[in-house]
């Protein structure tokens, strides 16, 4: 009879390279059907409907994604408060490149031309390109472009929670404490009264 354990120790690593690919399924599309119109571009409202995709996001694939709570006026260690949060992108590039290792991140929204894009960007560590989809209309046609791409017009962050207030610090509980001078009078009220028992005690 032959030996089933050469054949499980050839079987166990191929089942490991086919589902590679469904474990590191991230960064997650959240953009419900069709664009998502991003005007007005101010970070309240991204937020909002960042939080539209994801809930219309875990209805279609029964998840548990969490709600992003905040605009991170730090997205990946550049202080963009200035901004709101918001990275702008002058140049207007038709891709972009983002390092996650430099700071953990939750969500990111990429705002292609006046159409918002979002992903869940939860938990990763490395690089990745992001490349614009979002095509121009022609005015005649009213049909996209697919020749050109609109460019970026500024990107955002968001956490699913509150930053800790570090400049406020915590309550904190103390008991009274009385002041010297109240220490030394019922320090003093002590004695006497000790003395007045000893005197009392030898009387008698």
């Amino acid at each position: 009879m032959r030996n089933p354990m050469k054949y499980v120790k050839w079987a166990l690593p191929a089942c490991a390279l086919l589902l590679a690919p469904i474990v590191s399924a991230v960064p997650i599309y959240l953009n419900p059907p069709g664009q998502v119109d991003g005007s007005p571009a101010n970070p309240t409202l991204e937020l909002s409907r960042l939080n539209s995709a994801i809930i219309t996001y875990n209805a279609a694939k029964s998840a548990s994604l969490p709600a992003a709570i905040v605009t991170d006026l730090t997205p990946l260690g550049v202080d963009e408060a200035v901004n709101g949060g918001q990275f702008k992108t002058p140049s207007g590039p038709t891709s972009i490149t983002l390092d996650f290792s430099l700071e953990h991140e939750t969500y990111l929204m990429l705002k292609w031309g006046g159409i918002d894009e979002f992903f869940y960007v939860g938990n990763e560590t490395g690089s990745f390109t992001f490349i614009s989809d979002v095509h121009p209309t022609n005015p005649h046609t009213h049909l996209p472009n697919l020749n050109a791409s609109l460019g970026l017009s500024h990107y955002d962050l968001f956490d699913p929670i509150l930053p800790p207030h570090i400049d406020v610090p915590p309550p904190t509980t103390t008991t009274g404490v009385p002041d010297g001078g109240s220490s030394l009078v019922l320090l003093g009220l002590g004695l006497t009264g000790i003395s007045a028992m000893v005197r009392r005690m030898r009387k008698a």
